[in-house]
């Protein structure tokens, strides 16, 4: 909708129902604060994806 947030916003709520789209709204302004461990892990586990990635496609 090029930028049509209201149009958009009417799709979401007919598509999704209005408390996703009250979710989105309230999590837009909100930073997420990680802690040393969650990026671990989280590093961890995107390696682990990348590896397996690579080995489906043949890289090395």
């Amino acid at each position: 909708m090029n930028g049509n947030i209201e149009a958009y916003t009417i799709h979401l709520k007919k598509e999704y129902g209005n408390d996703i789209v009250e979710r989105l709204i309230l999590a837009k302004n909100q930073t997420a604060k990680w802690t040393a461990f969650e990026y671990e892990y989280k590093i961890k586990h995107y390696q682990k994806e990348l590896k397996k990635l690579k080995t489906e496609k043949g890289i090395k």
